[in-house]
Order: structure tokens, then sequence, then C-alpha cells
């Protein structure tokens, strides 16, 4: 930080942001990375610098922040349900959602866990679709040894506080394209580039050096925290393995995990239990999270065709306490209060 304030230069695509952005590309394998200023941003500047126009396909269980940034570039999001183990894009709901008026499709990697790369690649080949991966959660993580966000024409990750990895607040865009990454570039600075005037669209979505700094910093950490959270996760999974109306959702043996959620599915028999869950345990003193509840449906999305299990998971995910260096004794204590409360 003392190099900063000595520099003078506190923002304005610094040294430190260009350290940082170098080093996600050799420390994590992402090609052509553009920091900005948060996740959102990022998912915003990569569909205005594919040139998307027109109807968008993606989950209908997600952060609402997915369909504003689509929203907020004049694209119409049509919903499409999920696939029940992982809660991401189902491929085949998509697929019968397909028009003259579809543009692209943009998954999301829910909780960080990979969407169906390959078969959404076959599908956006056939249509001639761009596709666009909200991956906020998903640093870090990879699909048989690729980095998640190497699929696809860009993915968008965060950078915020709750995430695995953070610039407290940030995010960026990563795409095999370079002049869809050069288009970022100038993009989150007003449409201006090194030579040439200013592009028609723009807006200051710059991450700053103090932001840059702190990435730096956690990304030499990474590898320790999520070394915390997978043990963490392994817990609860050995507590709760045998409560049958408890599942936890848990990665797919081809994929190495941040494990960036502890994400539990509570339903017994057709009577989801996520509400009672969370009562409980903020009696407790426990504080959880009803991922991706009624309270965060966006309106002004097209649904055309009924998404059951969307619904579903809207009414029974609850994500438990996980973070690196979460005491064990807590996780133990929070895996038998969810027991209890289900009991």
């Amino acid at each position: 930080m003392e190099g900063i304030w000595a520099s003078g230069r506190l923002t304005n695509d610094g040294p430190v942001l260009r350290r940082f952005e170098a080093a996600l590309h050799k420390d994590l394998g992402w090609d052509n990375v553009a920091a900005t200023s948060s996740g959102t941003m990022a998912l915003q500047l990569a569909c205005r610098a594919l040139q998307l126009d027109g109807e968008v396909i993606t989950p209908a269980f997600t952060f609402p922040a997915t369909l504003q940034a689509l929203r907020w570039n004049g694209l119409v999001p049509v919903l499409a349900d999920v696939e029940p183990r992982w809660l991401t894009l189902d491929p085949a709901s998509a697929a019968a959602l397909v028009t003259p008026r579809t543009c692209a499709i943009v998954a999301v990697h829910t909780f960080g866990h990979p969407a169906d790369v390959a078969a959404l690649q076959l599908l956006a080949s056939r249509y001639g679709l761009a596709l666009v991966y909200d991956a906020a959660p998903a640093v870090g993580v990879r699909v048989d040894g690729v980095p998640v966000t190497a699929f696809g024409d860009a993915s968008a990750v965060s950078f915020h506080a709750t995430k695995v990895m953070h610039t407290i607040e940030g995010g960026a865009v990563c795409t095999p394209h370079d002049d869809a990454a050069e288009a970022v570039r100038r993009l989150r600075n007003f449409g201006l580039g090194e030579s040439g005037g200013a592009q028609e669209y723009g807006t200051n979505a710059k991450m700053n050096e103090l932001q840059a700094a702190v990435g730096l910093s956690l990304l030499r950490t990474l590898d320790v925290e999520v070394a915390g959270r997978a043990q963490a996760a392994a817990v609860y999974r050995e507590l709760l393995k045998d409560v049958s109306s408890v599942r936890l959702l848990w990665p797919a043996d081809t994929v190495n995990s941040n494990h960036a959620y502890a994400v539990a599915r509570l339903r017994a028999g057709t009577a989801p239990l996520a509400d009672k869950v969370s009562v409980f345990l903020d009696r407790h003193g426990v504080d959880s999270r009803r991922y991706f509840s009624q309270q965060y449906r966006s309106k002004g999305a097209l649904c055309p065709s009924p998404t059951p299990v969307a619904d579903a998971a809207a009414e029974d995910v609850l994500c438990l306490p996980l973070w690196g260096d979460i005491p064990l004794a807590t996780v133990e204590r929070v895996g038998r209060l969810v027991a209890e409360a289900v009991a």
C-alpha cells in the first residue's frame, strides 16, 4: 500500500491493477482479463462488448444481478429451468426456448458449481448464439483441470467481499476474444482508448489501485482459503449424510471446487423446510442465507414455460456458514442444529 501512496496514482489503469490482471492470467490461467469495479459491471460490459441484441436465455434460479445486467443492456431475459443436481442452467430447457430472436445464452455457475459447459457449447454452436457465463462465485474453479473461465465467449467473475477471493468490491471479464477484451477495457473507461475517440457507449467501471492491491494479497492465499473451506464442507457432509430431509450440493468428481458455499436443500417429502431451519438457526445465533428465495426474483423477464426445479430450489435452499478458517467446532454445532431443526 505504501507504494501506491508514493506513486501518487490511485486509479485509472494503474500499475497495481495491471499486476493484478497479469497475476490472474498467470496464477489462475485466465485468458484476456479485464478487471472492473464489480461483478455486475463485468457482466454488463461483457454483454456490451459482444454486441448482444435481442433475447437471452438465462436460468430462473439466480441472483437478480444476472437479469439486471441484461436489462441494463436492453436485452430481454428468457427464463429457463435449472437441472436438479447443481441447480445450473438445464441445456434441454434452454434448447426449447431458442427462437429467431435469441442472441445468446447467459448461464450461471450457481454457487460456484459449473454449468454443463460441453452441452451448452454444443447448443450455442448449433444455433450460432453467443455463450456468456455469470461466473460470479467461481474464482479458482476448474473443470477437468481447465479454468472454468476458459469456456464460452466470456465469463464475468465477482471479487465482492463475500466471495472466496475478493478486492472488497470488484470483478473481471475473461474472454478468449482479443477484440472483446479490448472493448471491455475501453467501456470501463468511458469508452476511451489509447488511440481514437470515445465510443458511443462507455461508463466508469474501473477498479482502483487499492482494490487491486487487496486482490493481489488475497490471491496469494487462495489455495489456503479453499482448503479450509473444503475441510469444513466435508464436516458438514459427514454430519448430515444420514439426515433424509437434508441434501448438500456437492461438486462433481470432474470439478476442482472452490467450495464457495455450503448449500443445503431442505425438504421433508413435498414440504420445504428452509424457512423453518433458517428461523431455528437464527434463534440460536447462527446466520444463514436463503439464496435465492422468492425475494430475489427480478421482474421484467419472460418465462414461457414452467420452471419447477427452479421454483422448488427457491423454496428449499439454505446456505450454511462457511469460510476458510471457520472453527470446525462451529461447523459441528451448526450441523447438529440443522439436524435438530428438521427432526
